[in-house]
Protein backbone atom coordinates (compact mmCIF):
# COMPACT_ATOMS: atom_id res chain seq x y z
CA UNK A 1 0.00 0.00 0.00
CA UNK A 2 1.31 3.46 -0.82
CA UNK A 3 0.06 6.87 0.16
CA UNK A 4 1.30 9.82 -1.84
CA UNK A 5 0.57 13.22 -0.41
CA UNK A 6 1.43 16.19 -2.60
CA UNK A 7 1.86 19.77 -1.54
CA UNK A 8 1.45 21.03 -5.08
CA UNK A 9 -0.70 23.87 -6.29
CA UNK A 10 1.03 24.85 -9.53
CA UNK A 11 3.05 27.53 -7.75
CA UNK A 12 4.94 27.86 -4.45
CA UNK A 13 2.65 27.69 -1.45
CA UNK A 14 2.31 30.47 1.05
CA UNK A 15 3.49 29.69 4.55
CA UNK A 16 -0.11 29.50 5.70
CA UNK A 17 -1.03 27.04 2.91
CA UNK A 18 2.03 24.92 3.66
CA UNK A 19 1.14 24.88 7.33
CA UNK A 20 -2.47 23.86 6.59
CA UNK A 21 -1.34 21.02 4.30
CA UNK A 22 1.21 19.73 6.82
CA UNK A 23 -1.53 19.59 9.44
CA UNK A 24 -3.64 17.52 7.02
CA UNK A 25 -0.63 15.27 6.40
CA UNK A 26 -0.24 14.68 10.10
CA UNK A 27 -3.90 13.75 10.37
CA UNK A 28 -3.59 11.31 7.47
CA UNK A 29 -0.68 9.53 9.12
CA UNK A 30 -2.65 9.13 12.33
CA UNK A 31 -5.62 7.77 10.30
CA UNK A 32 -3.39 5.22 8.59
CA UNK A 33 -2.00 4.06 11.87
CA UNK A 34 -5.50 3.62 13.29
CA UNK A 35 -6.72 1.76 10.19
CA UNK A 36 -3.83 -0.71 9.92
CA UNK A 37 -3.24 -1.22 13.61
CA UNK A 38 0.47 -0.96 12.83
CA UNK A 39 2.88 1.54 14.33
CA UNK A 40 4.33 3.87 11.71
CA UNK A 41 7.93 4.62 12.52
CA UNK A 42 10.23 7.05 10.83
CA UNK A 43 12.19 6.23 7.73
CA UNK A 44 14.21 8.49 5.48
CA UNK A 45 13.95 11.13 2.81
CA UNK A 46 14.41 9.65 -0.66
CA UNK A 47 16.09 12.09 -3.03
CA UNK A 48 15.14 14.90 -0.67
CA UNK A 49 11.60 14.80 -2.07
CA UNK A 50 9.86 11.70 -0.73
CA UNK A 51 9.44 10.82 2.94
CA UNK A 52 9.01 7.06 3.37
CA UNK A 53 7.31 5.73 6.49
CA UNK A 54 7.56 2.01 7.20
CA UNK A 55 5.11 -0.28 8.91
CA UNK A 56 5.59 -4.01 9.37
CA UNK A 57 4.95 -4.97 5.72
CA UNK A 58 4.13 -1.80 3.86
CA UNK A 59 5.90 1.39 2.74
CA UNK A 60 4.05 4.71 2.76
CA UNK A 61 5.56 7.23 0.36
CA UNK A 62 4.80 10.90 0.91
CA UNK A 63 5.79 13.28 -1.90
CA UNK A 64 7.39 16.37 -0.39
CA UNK A 65 8.85 17.72 -3.60
CA UNK A 66 7.24 21.08 -3.07
CA UNK A 67 9.22 21.51 0.15
CA UNK A 68 12.42 21.71 -1.84
CA UNK A 69 11.09 24.96 -3.18
CA UNK A 70 9.86 26.17 0.20
CA UNK A 71 13.10 25.24 1.98
CA UNK A 72 15.13 26.72 -0.86
CA UNK A 73 13.68 30.21 -0.43
CA UNK A 74 15.70 32.86 1.38
CA UNK A 75 14.75 35.77 3.62
CA UNK A 76 15.96 39.35 3.36
CA UNK A 77 14.67 42.32 5.33
CA UNK A 78 15.60 45.91 4.57
CA UNK A 79 13.85 47.42 7.55
CA UNK A 80 15.57 46.52 10.86
CA UNK A 81 13.48 44.47 13.27
CA UNK A 82 11.57 46.81 15.62
CA UNK A 83 11.71 44.74 18.84
CA UNK A 84 13.72 41.99 20.47
CA UNK A 85 12.64 38.44 19.62
CA UNK A 86 11.70 37.03 21.99
CA UNK A 87 11.42 39.80 24.56
CA UNK A 88 13.80 39.30 27.48
CA UNK A 89 17.37 39.77 28.65
CA UNK A 90 18.86 37.48 25.97
CA UNK A 91 16.80 37.78 22.76
CA UNK A 92 17.55 35.38 19.92
CA UNK A 93 17.19 38.21 17.44
CA UNK A 94 17.77 41.65 18.99
CA UNK A 95 15.93 44.71 17.72
CA UNK A 96 17.64 46.45 14.82
CA UNK A 97 18.62 43.20 13.09
CA UNK A 98 18.66 42.83 9.31
CA UNK A 99 19.16 39.70 7.20
CA UNK A 100 20.40 39.09 3.68
CA UNK A 101 19.52 35.86 1.86
CA UNK A 102 19.09 33.78 5.02
CA UNK A 103 17.80 30.27 4.38
CA UNK A 104 14.84 28.79 6.19
CA UNK A 105 17.21 26.64 8.26
CA UNK A 106 19.39 29.62 9.16
CA UNK A 107 16.39 31.67 10.26
CA UNK A 108 15.07 28.82 12.39
CA UNK A 109 18.48 28.38 13.99
CA UNK A 110 18.64 32.10 14.74
CA UNK A 111 15.24 31.96 16.43
CA UNK A 112 15.68 28.69 18.31
CA UNK A 113 19.42 28.68 19.00
CA UNK A 114 20.62 32.18 19.88
CA UNK A 115 24.33 32.92 20.19
CA UNK A 116 25.24 32.65 23.87
CA UNK A 117 28.14 34.38 25.59
CA UNK A 118 30.12 32.77 28.41
CA UNK A 119 30.43 34.22 31.91
CA UNK A 120 33.98 35.39 32.57
CA UNK A 121 35.49 35.23 36.07
CA UNK A 122 38.95 36.81 36.54
CA UNK A 123 41.87 35.03 38.22
CA UNK A 124 42.29 35.44 41.98
CA UNK A 125 44.41 34.28 44.88
CA UNK A 126 44.29 33.85 48.65
CA UNK A 127 46.98 34.58 51.21
CA UNK A 128 46.99 33.75 54.93
CA UNK A 129 49.50 33.66 57.75
CA UNK A 130 49.47 31.64 60.95
CA UNK A 131 49.59 32.73 63.68
CA UNK A 132 48.10 36.17 63.14
CA UNK A 133 46.42 38.88 65.18
CA UNK A 134 47.68 39.99 68.59
CA UNK A 135 50.95 38.44 69.82
CA UNK A 136 53.11 39.18 72.86
CA UNK A 137 56.02 41.49 72.20
CA UNK A 138 59.37 39.61 72.05
CA UNK A 139 57.66 36.24 71.46
CA UNK A 140 59.57 33.92 69.09
CA UNK A 141 57.21 32.61 66.40
CA UNK A 142 57.24 30.26 63.43
CA UNK A 143 55.02 32.12 60.96
CA UNK A 144 53.51 30.00 58.17
CA UNK A 145 52.64 31.82 54.94
CA UNK A 146 50.13 30.08 52.62
CA UNK A 147 48.95 31.10 49.15
CA UNK A 148 46.52 29.60 46.63
CA UNK A 149 45.84 30.51 43.01
CA UNK A 150 42.58 30.33 41.04
CA UNK A 151 42.89 30.97 37.29
CA UNK A 152 39.27 32.09 37.01
CA UNK A 153 36.85 30.63 34.50
CA UNK A 154 35.20 30.84 31.10
CA UNK A 155 31.79 29.28 31.69
CA UNK A 156 30.67 27.50 29.57
CA UNK A 157 34.09 26.81 28.05
CA UNK A 158 32.75 26.70 24.42
CA UNK A 159 35.87 24.96 23.11
CA UNK A 160 38.44 26.81 25.25
CA UNK A 161 40.37 25.54 28.26
CA UNK A 162 37.66 27.00 30.48
CA UNK A 163 40.25 29.05 32.41
CA UNK A 164 40.34 32.85 32.20
CA UNK A 165 44.08 33.15 32.72
CA UNK A 166 47.06 30.93 32.07
CA UNK A 167 48.99 29.04 34.73
CA UNK A 168 50.59 30.63 37.77
CA UNK A 169 54.29 31.32 37.21
CA UNK A 170 55.47 32.95 40.46
CA UNK A 171 54.33 33.39 44.05
CA UNK A 172 55.41 36.83 45.24
CA UNK A 173 55.83 37.78 48.91
CA UNK A 174 56.89 40.84 50.87
CA UNK A 175 57.70 41.07 54.57
CA UNK A 176 60.43 39.97 56.95
CA UNK A 177 62.02 36.61 56.14
CA UNK A 178 60.19 35.98 52.83
CA UNK A 179 61.36 35.04 49.33
CA UNK A 180 59.56 34.65 46.00
CA UNK A 181 58.92 31.20 44.51
CA UNK A 182 58.76 30.32 40.79
CA UNK A 183 55.96 27.77 40.53
CA UNK A 184 53.04 26.67 38.34
CA UNK A 185 51.32 24.89 41.24
CA UNK A 186 47.96 26.03 42.60
CA UNK A 187 49.31 26.31 46.17
CA UNK A 188 52.49 27.58 47.79
CA UNK A 189 53.75 27.96 51.34
CA UNK A 190 56.83 29.00 53.28
CA UNK A 191 57.76 29.54 56.91
CA UNK A 192 59.38 32.56 58.51
CA UNK A 193 61.27 31.14 61.48
CA UNK A 194 62.22 32.19 64.02
CA UNK A 195 60.53 35.57 64.06
CA UNK A 196 60.79 37.90 67.07
CA UNK A 197 57.61 39.94 67.57
CA UNK A 198 58.05 43.71 67.70
CA UNK A 199 55.73 46.31 69.21
CA UNK A 200 52.93 47.38 66.87
CA UNK A 201 51.82 46.12 63.46
CA UNK A 202 54.00 43.82 61.31
CA UNK A 203 52.85 42.97 57.81
CA UNK A 204 53.32 40.29 55.13
CA UNK A 205 51.87 40.50 51.62
CA UNK A 206 51.23 37.81 49.01
CA UNK A 207 50.18 37.81 45.36
CA UNK A 208 50.50 35.46 42.35
CA UNK A 209 51.86 36.22 38.86
CA UNK A 210 50.31 34.30 35.95
CA UNK A 211 50.47 33.75 32.18
CA UNK A 212 48.00 35.08 29.61
CA UNK A 213 44.73 33.21 29.14
CA UNK A 214 42.94 31.85 26.03
CA UNK A 215 40.62 33.78 23.72
CA UNK A 216 37.03 33.34 25.01
CA UNK A 217 34.50 32.13 22.43
CA UNK A 218 30.73 32.34 22.18
CA UNK A 219 28.45 29.36 21.57
CA UNK A 220 28.94 29.69 17.80
CA UNK A 221 32.73 29.67 18.12
CA UNK A 222 32.94 33.42 17.51
CA UNK A 223 35.33 35.78 19.30
CA UNK A 224 34.01 37.08 22.63
CA UNK A 225 35.75 39.76 24.69
CA UNK A 226 39.58 39.56 24.78
CA UNK A 227 42.11 37.15 26.31
CA UNK A 228 43.12 37.89 29.91
CA UNK A 229 46.63 39.42 29.75
CA UNK A 230 49.79 38.47 31.62
CA UNK A 231 49.67 39.94 35.12
CA UNK A 232 49.33 39.26 38.82
CA UNK A 233 46.51 39.04 41.34
CA UNK A 234 45.72 41.84 43.77
CA UNK A 235 48.10 41.79 46.75
CA UNK A 236 46.66 40.60 50.07
CA UNK A 237 48.15 41.82 53.35
CA UNK A 238 48.06 39.93 56.65
CA UNK A 239 49.36 41.23 59.96
CA UNK A 240 50.34 40.47 63.51
CA UNK A 241 50.30 43.15 66.20
CA UNK A 242 52.79 43.07 69.04
CA UNK A 243 51.30 44.09 72.41
CA UNK A 244 51.91 43.66 76.12
CA UNK A 245 49.25 41.89 78.21
CA UNK A 246 47.24 43.42 81.05
CA UNK A 247 47.18 41.70 84.48
CA UNK A 248 44.22 42.07 86.89
CA UNK A 249 42.46 40.46 89.88
CA UNK A 250 39.80 38.80 87.74
CA UNK A 251 40.10 35.24 89.11
CA UNK A 252 41.49 35.63 92.60
CA UNK A 253 41.89 38.76 94.73
CA UNK A 254 45.41 37.70 95.60
CA UNK A 255 46.57 36.86 92.06
CA UNK A 256 47.04 39.11 89.05
CA UNK A 257 45.75 37.08 86.10
CA UNK A 258 47.01 37.70 82.55
CA UNK A 259 44.16 39.03 80.36
CA UNK A 260 43.45 38.33 76.70
CA UNK A 261 45.66 40.30 74.33
CA UNK A 262 44.14 43.42 72.82
CA UNK A 263 45.05 46.69 71.16
CA UNK A 264 47.07 49.01 73.41
CA UNK A 265 45.21 52.05 72.06
CA UNK A 266 41.69 51.20 73.28
CA UNK A 267 39.94 50.94 76.65
CA UNK A 268 40.57 47.99 78.94
CA UNK A 269 37.54 46.08 80.19
CA UNK A 270 37.94 43.75 83.18
CA UNK A 271 35.58 41.85 85.52
CA UNK A 272 37.05 42.24 89.01
CA UNK A 273 36.37 39.71 91.78
CA UNK A 274 34.91 40.93 95.08
CA UNK A 275 37.16 42.28 97.81
CA UNK A 276 36.84 39.94 100.85
CA UNK A 277 38.09 42.57 103.31
CA UNK A 278 39.59 46.06 103.51
CA UNK A 279 43.17 44.90 103.00
CA UNK A 280 42.90 42.75 99.84
CA UNK A 281 42.06 45.23 97.09
CA UNK A 282 41.16 45.06 93.40
CA UNK A 283 44.23 45.71 91.24
CA UNK A 284 45.19 46.01 87.60
CA UNK A 285 48.67 46.31 86.05
CA UNK A 286 48.72 48.24 82.76
CA UNK A 287 51.85 48.49 80.54
CA UNK A 288 53.50 51.89 80.44
CA UNK A 289 53.54 51.46 76.65
CA UNK A 290 49.72 51.63 76.69
CA UNK A 291 47.95 54.83 75.71
CA UNK A 292 47.37 57.14 78.67
CA UNK A 293 44.48 56.16 80.92
CA UNK A 294 42.19 59.18 81.21
CA UNK A 295 38.99 57.89 82.85
CA UNK A 296 37.15 55.04 84.59
CA UNK A 297 33.67 53.53 84.11
CA UNK A 298 31.66 50.93 86.03
CA UNK A 299 28.85 48.87 84.51
CA UNK A 300 25.44 49.58 86.09
CA UNK A 301 23.57 46.26 86.21
CA UNK A 302 20.26 48.08 86.83
CA UNK A 303 20.38 50.53 83.93
CA UNK A 304 22.51 48.37 81.64
CA UNK A 305 24.79 51.34 81.02
CA UNK A 306 28.34 52.36 81.87
CA UNK A 307 28.58 55.02 84.60
CA UNK A 308 31.57 57.31 84.96
CA UNK A 309 33.35 57.04 88.33
CA UNK A 310 36.46 58.92 89.55
CA UNK A 311 39.76 57.48 88.35
CA UNK A 312 41.16 58.73 91.68
CA UNK A 313 39.42 55.78 93.40
CA UNK A 314 42.52 53.86 92.23
CA UNK A 315 46.02 54.70 93.40
CA UNK A 316 48.84 54.37 90.85
CA UNK A 317 52.35 53.06 91.53
CA UNK A 318 55.15 51.94 89.19
CA UNK A 319 55.79 48.19 88.89
CA UNK A 320 57.14 45.60 86.45
CA UNK A 321 55.94 42.37 84.87
CA UNK A 322 57.98 39.66 83.17
CA UNK A 323 56.84 39.21 79.55
CA UNK A 324 58.62 36.69 77.29
CA UNK A 325 61.56 36.63 79.72
CA UNK A 326 61.97 40.41 79.75
CA UNK A 327 61.20 42.85 82.58
CA UNK A 328 58.62 45.34 81.30
CA UNK A 329 57.54 48.61 82.95
CA UNK A 330 53.91 48.69 84.15
CA UNK A 331 51.67 50.97 86.18
CA UNK A 332 49.72 49.35 89.03
CA UNK A 333 46.21 50.66 89.74
CA UNK A 334 44.99 49.71 93.25
CA UNK A 335 41.46 50.36 94.54
CA UNK A 336 41.69 52.75 97.53
CA UNK A 337 38.04 52.84 98.70
CA UNK A 338 35.97 50.78 101.10
CA UNK A 339 35.47 47.05 100.53
CA UNK A 340 33.51 46.53 97.33
CA UNK A 341 31.93 43.62 95.52
CA UNK A 342 32.57 42.09 92.11
CA UNK A 343 32.16 44.56 89.25
CA UNK A 344 32.95 45.29 85.64
CA UNK A 345 35.33 48.19 85.03
CA UNK A 346 36.52 50.04 81.97
CA UNK A 347 39.81 51.94 82.05
CA UNK A 348 39.38 54.59 79.34
CA UNK A 349 42.18 55.90 77.13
Amino acid sequence: MALTYRLVKGHPLTFQEGDDNLRQLSGSIHSLEAATGSYLYSGSLSGSSTLTLYSENTNYNIDLSILSGVLGTTYTNITPTPIDFPNGDTPSIPSGSTFISKSFTEMMNLMLYPTLDPTLTPPSSTFTISPSGFQEISASLNISLNSTFNSGSINPAYGTTGYRSGNANEYIYTGAGTSNNLSTALTDSQTVSPYRVLQGIQSWTGKVAYDAGPQPLDSDGGIFDIPWPVGSTSPITQTITGVYPVFATTSNISILTKQSLQSMSTYIEVSMVAEPNNSDKQEIDIPVAWSNITGLQQFNTLSGKWDNIPLTTFTTTPTTQTVQGASVAYTKYTHNGAKIGARQLRFIV
